[in-house]
Formats: structure tokens, C-alpha cells, sequence
């Protein structure tokens, strides 16, 4: 009886809140809806909410391309190549990490420090801000990220880059040469002047000591063939450059040993020379064949020696001296004296079937691959081939105690046969790659000394 009537409690209360409840809410529907004026209105319709809106998307930042990098870098130099697809990732983390170390230098140096090569950081890429930590340092710093070591450097007047050294050197030997502003002049200055320097250093100091450039022109005449063309002028004022530096006695005429050596070396090409008797014909007879052994020396580099000797002999005894007194020039006699003595006149001709004949060094081929792939040749332009391999050597012998050669080699087996076609010049961003020694170039990639 007692749980009934505690049941019929609990529902009367609970119907109550019920009806309490839904009468303040008809209320609240009810009740006048007031404006702004203060008047008001009796059963109106609850304002509707406003429509939520999505917001406004922010916009999307332009996506980052690797050109931008590409772009951005040449803020500081050269702009960059960093060579293959596979070469690409690493050239890119180069430029990437320069980016953000430009940004937070001193002004002052930030302005001066630049990239002033466009394969700056492919080099960098590969290691050479270590291996050749000299050249990168005046060349690629922002590359490297040394900027600030390369400024105090600079200003401290402590780099001297391999043309300055070159150029610093011949000074030693004569007046102090001019390499002019056409680049191909100036690469072929420079070599004669590599040549030229390391021929005086090993003559013995007495004959050093008097043979001198005495113009400033001197290098760059004889890169232009002045040597055999001008010989008497060139002889008495850019000995060096010729490389034809003459020992003299005390009274200033050739001494009696030098002047057998010579007689003694033109006998290779040829029959004996007869000089004369007076004292200005010997001189000017013998100056004449200084000039021969020097000249058939150099094709010797080119040519087999038994196709050379065979093709261009002194065949009479005064050719010598017929040369000194200037027949070689003469429109009577200069096709005799081309066609019986080449070697005085300084005219061998080596026609072009005697070139399919050519068989080159094999010690000298194999001595290529000190220097990278051994060098290989084809059917077409043997002899230049060949002269380029000769000179590639003799300069890379000339560098070596100077540059670190370690790091630089010639990558193909045509090297030497690209730089005989003149594709050191055609084609120089793949060559000074892929053939600096073929193009003389290594101090593009190593260490100045």
C-alpha cells in the first residue's frame, strides 16, 4: 500500500514540471518582440539566425622551384651550371646552403664575395673546396661558404693566382710582358711564356743571365710565329720567348764549344754546314742554325723522325749560309732553297698521305695515362693529335710542383684529338671539365702555388 502511494506522488510532481514547463516556454513564444523605438509586437516570428559562411581559404603560396635558386644565386656572380641530372642534387644543396650564408654576411663582404665562375658550384659539389682550396678560395668562396677568409686574403695581398705567378716570373728574364685582352691571344701568351720560363730555368746561370726580352711584345710575337719569320730581330731582343738563347764569350760573339754543339746538331738534318771565315758571316750563319735545330726539334715532337728526315734535309753544305744572307725570302731562289734546304729556311713541308703513314710513340701514348684515360686516335688529324699529347705532357710536367695535378685529368680517350680540332675554344665548358690537361687548364680546377 505504501509503494503505491509513493508511485502515484512521483507521477502527479513529475506531470506538474511537465506542464510548468511547456507553459513558460508558450510564454516566452508569446510575449511582444520590442524594437529600437520602443515599440513592440505581439505574436512575431523569432528573427532567423544569418547563414554561416565558410571562411575565405587563405591563398596558397607559390610552390618553390629550383630555378628560383638558380636565379637567385646569381645575386652573388656568375651564373651556375652544376652539369647532369644525377650531378644536380648535390649542385642544388651547394647553391641552397650558399643562399643562407650570403644572407648573413657583413655587408661589406657579402658585396665583394663572388662566384666568378659558372661551374663554381658544381666544383664545390664535388669536393674541391678542399682539393683545391686556393683557387676555390679567390674564385668560388660563396660557393665554399669562405667568404670571410677569402676577403682578409685579398686585402692582405697574400693570393697570387697562377697567371700572376707566370707573369711575375718572366719578369726574371727580360721585361715584363703584355698578354693583351682577346682570349685566345692571351691563353697562347701564356703558353709561351710557360714554355719560355721553363726553358731559362734550365740553362746554367751565365747564359740565363744575358739572354733577355727586351720588349714587352716579345711573348706575344712569338705566339704569333715571329721566331722563324723575324728570326735576326727576335734573336737580339726576345731570345727568351724564341727559346734560342745563345752562350757568347767575353768579346761577345758565340764561344768555340757552343758554336761546335751546333754544328755537331745540324748534321742530324742533314749534310755539314760550312760558316765562312769572317767574323759577322759566322755569326749570322750560326744564329741561323740555332734557329734549324730549334725548329726541326719541334717537329720531331710531331712528325716520325724517318718521315721528317726523308721529306726535309739540308741537301748542300752553304745552306746555312745562303739562309743568312736572306735566299730563303728570295723570289729567285726561294723554291730552291724550300725544296734543298727546309731546314735553314725553316719551310718543311709534310704533305698530307705522309700523315696516314704516322705511327706515334707508344712510351708517349702510355705516359697519357698519368694524366687520366689514355689518349687514343682517329683516322683524321693523327699528327695534331699527337702534338697536342706532346705539349699536354710537357705541360703538365711543367705544373706539377706548382698545382696539384692529382685532381685534374683528361675523362675521354679523345681528349687530345678534341683540343687538336680546337674544341678547347668551340666547346669550353665541356672541355675544361672533362679535358683541362688536353686544354691546358688545370688551374681552373686545382690549387694556385
Amino acid at each position: 500500500m505504501t509503494l503505491k502511494l509513493v508511485f502515484v506522488l512521483i507521477v502527479v510532481v513529475c506531470n506538474n514540471f511537465f506542464v510548468a514547463t511547456n507553459a513558460e516556454t508558450d510564454s516566452l513564444e508569446l510575449s511582444p518582440q520590442c524594437i529600437t523605438d520602443g515599440s513592440c509586437q505581439e505574436n512575431s516570428e523569432p528573427h532567423e539566425r544569418p547563414e554561416r559562411k565558410e571562411p575565405s581559404p587563405k591563398p596558397t603560396p607559390k610552390p618553390w622551384t629550383r630555378d628560383d635558386n638558380l636565379k637567385q644565386i646569381e645575386e652573388y656572380g656568375e651564373a651556375q651550371i652544376i652539369g647532369n641530372c644525377q650531378e644536380e642534387v648535390k649542385g642544388f644543396g651547394v647553391i641552397n646552403l650558399t643562399l643562407k650564408y650570403m644572407k648573413h654576411l657583413r655587408k661589406d663582404i657579402s658585396e665583394w664575395c663572388r662566384n666568378r665562375h659558372k661551374f663554381c658550384a658544381f666544383w664545390a659539389s664535388q669536393g674541391e673546396c678542399d682539393k683545391s682550396d686556393d683557387f676555390m678560395l679567390e674564385n668560388c668562396a660563396p660557393s665554399c661558404r669562405n667568404c670571410d677568409e677569402s676577403y682578409e686574403k685579398f686585402f692582405s695581398q697574400e693570393f697570387v693566382s697562377h697567371e700572376e705567378l707566370l707573369l711575375s716570373t718572366v719578369e726574371n728574364y727580360g721585361v715584363s710582358q703584355e698578354l693583351g685582352e682577346i682570349e685566345e691571344e692571351k691563353k697562347a701568351i701564356l703558353m709561351v711564356i710557360e714554355s719560355s720560363v721553363k726553358y731559362m730555368e734550365e740553362l746554367d746561370s751565365d747564359t740565363a743571365g744575358e739572354c733577355r726580352n727586351v720588349h714587352k711584345l716579345c711573348a706575344f710575337w712569338a705566339s704569333k710565329g715571329e721566331c722563324e719569320v723575324s728570326r735576326e730581330y727576335m734573336l737580339e731582343n726576345c731570345a727568351p720567348s724564341c727559346q734560342i738563347c745563345i752562350s757568347k764569350s767575353p768579346e761577345g760573339s758565340m764561344d768555340g764549344t757552343t758554336q761546335k754543339k751546333l754544328l755537331n746538331e745540324i748534321e742530324k738534318y742533314g749534310v755539314s754546314q760550312i760558316i765562312g771565315e769572317v767574323e759577322e758571316e759566322v755569326e749570322t750563319a750560326l744564329n741561323v742554325i740555332q734557329f734549324s735545330v730549334r725548329y726541326m726539334e719541334r717537329l720531331l715532337d710531331i712528325y716520325p723522325e724517318d718521315i721528317l728526315l726523308k721529306k726535309c734535309r739540308n741537301k748542300n753544305k752553304s745552306c746555312a749560309f745562303w739562309a743568312s744572307l736572306g735566299e730563303c725570302q728570295s723570289v729567285k731562289s726561294g723554291q730552291f732553297m724550300e725544296t734543298n734546304c727546309g731546314p735553314s729556311c725553316l719551310k718543311c713541308t709534310i704533305k698530307s698521305e705522309d700523315n696516314k703513314a704516322f705511327v706515334p710513340n707508344s712510351e708517349v701514348i702510355e705516359a697519357t695515362k698519368e694524366y687520366g684515360v689514355v689518349q687514343e686516335f682517329k683516322d683524321m688529324n693523327k699528327t695534331g693529335t699527337y702534338a697536342n699529347i706532346l705539349s699536354s705532357l710537357e705541360y703538365m710536367n711543367y705544373i706539377k710542383d706548382k698545382l696539384d695535378i692529382t685532381v685534374c685529368r683528361n675523362q675521354n680517350k679523345f681528349c687530345s684529338y678534341w683540343a687538336a680540332i680546337e674544341e678547347c675554344e668551340k666547346n669550353k665548358d665541356y672541355m675544361t671539365i672533362s679535358c683541362a690537361p688536353s686544354c691546358h687548364v688545370c688551374h681552373l680546377h686545382q690549387k694556385d702555388s
